[in-house]
This record gives C-alpha cells, structure tokens and sequence, in this order.
C-alpha cells in the first residue's frame, strides 16, 4: 500500500487525485490544494514536519477543542503513535475496514496526503495529548457541490468512551466553518452497529441504501448513505446554544 489511501468507514481504498484538484507549494513550505471553481474552501494541509505558526488559518482555535478531546492535523511527528493505534486496532475494524499498520506505510499515508486531496486529523484526548482516534476527509468535490467524505478509526484501547464521536462533531465543524464545505457525507455497511452509533451522536441522518457502493474483496457491497450538512449544523449549534442558557 501506498499513501495514496482514503480511511473509510467501510473499506480502505486507493484514492486518484482529482481533475478538479490543482496543487502549488506555499510561501511556508507547505502545500495548497486550490479549487479550479470554487474560491470559497480555502483548504490548506501543512507540511507534515513543521507546525504552523499561530496567525495561520487552521485547527489554533478553541471551537475546535471540546471538554475531552481536540481536533489536530497529523503529522511526521505521529507516524509511530498512529502506527501503533492502527496495529493494535486491526483485529477490532477488520470487519469493516482495512488499512495500513507498517510504520512506513503509515508515514507514506501521512505524508502523501496533500498529493491526494485527503485531509488526515488525529483526535487527541485532553489534557494528557494521548491519540485516541484518527478521521479524514476525502473524495472531495467543489462547486458545485462543496462535499466530501468523512471516516474514522479508534484506538481500540479506548473504545466506548465517546472520543471518536466528539472528534466527529469537531471535524464536521471545521469542516463546514473553516473550509466552506456545504455537505459531509459518509458510507457505513448496515452491520457496523458502532459507526451508526457514532454518526447518530454526531446527528448525521441516514438517507438510504447506496447499491453496490464499494468493492470489497472482489465484491460490490451495500452501503447505507449518511449526511450532514451546514443547515443542520447551524441547527444544531443552535439547540446547543439554548440548552446551555437553559
């Protein structure tokens, strides 16, 4: 496996960079992949080695944090930390996904993440900074659609403590507030209990059965649809805002 792949909720596949994708190298060093259409998303991904100062648009702000847990981009520095959650979480995901756990497959999907239009976040615990899960974003399409497609993995050793849902929560804010993305869509097969769980805390709604959506092992298999999109955040981060008056 190469860097060139896309975490998923329901399979681990190669990812082609798309047309509509068009890459320059920043003044910092790092790499800017530009929409050909839509000057809404301004989208950047980092070089992996180095960290961005505090005046560069990114994850710096609070609202990117919750009480347990931050949102951060991933980075050369986590390749053996997300090496080992990815190894020691394969057994519990195999049903559903599969993805890379050598360490230097693991570094090539890091590293090669702005060549192929995938934004990589680690979900960190607070306040001892320890990974506890990892999601992206891929196959990601601009105007005029502003969407992409969301994944996740946990860190089986912290499974069932809610990490990776509040981590989806932040990425959907982000996603929506930051990048300018309208729509967040993701493809979970009808079995996989915990993923649907997941994306119900995050308010996702279900709206039906993508036929043969994925090939998994030679098979096409069934994937049931679910989407968030910027009303339903507002809407949400409305509901938010009276309970906490109340």
């Amino acid at each position: 496996m190469t860097g060139a792949n896309v975490i998923r909720f329901g399979s681990y596949l190669p990812l082609r960079r798309s047309r509509q994708h068009r890459g320059r190298a920043s003044a910092g060093g790092g790499v800017t992949i530009e929409p050909t259409r839509s000057p809404k998303i301004d989208h950047r991904i980092y070089d992996s080695g180095r960290d961005p100062s505090p005046s560069e648009p990114g994850l710096q702000g609070a609202q990117y944090e919750s009480a347990r847990v931050r949102l951060c981009r991933l980075q050369s520095a986590d390749i053996a930390e997300t090496a080992e959650l990815l190894a020691k979480s394969a057994d519990f995901h195999k049903a559903w996904v599969a993805y890379p756990t050598d360490p230097d497959e693991v570094a090539g999907f890091i590293e090669h993440s702005p060549d192929n239009g995938v934004l990589i976040f680690g979900i960190r615990r607070r306040p001892d900074n320890v990974l506890v899960g990892i999601t992206t974003l891929s196959r990601i399409a601009y105007e005029p659609w502003l969407t992409a497609e969301c994944g996740a993995a946990v860190d089986v050793r912290y499974r069932g403590n809610g990490y990776v849902a509040e981590g989806m929560r932040l990425l959907i804010s982000f996603a929506v507030e930051h990048l300018g993305f309208h729509r967040i869509e993701a493809l979970v097969q009808r079995e996989n209990v915990r993923s649907v769980r997941m994306l119900e805390f995050a308010k996702f709604r279900r709206e039906g059965t993508a036929r043969g959506a994925v090939r998994i092992q030679g098979t096409w298999v069934d994937h049931i649809r679910w989407a968030i999109t910027a009303e339903d955040l507002a809407v949400i981060q409305q509901e938010i805002t009276i309970a906490e008056r109340s």
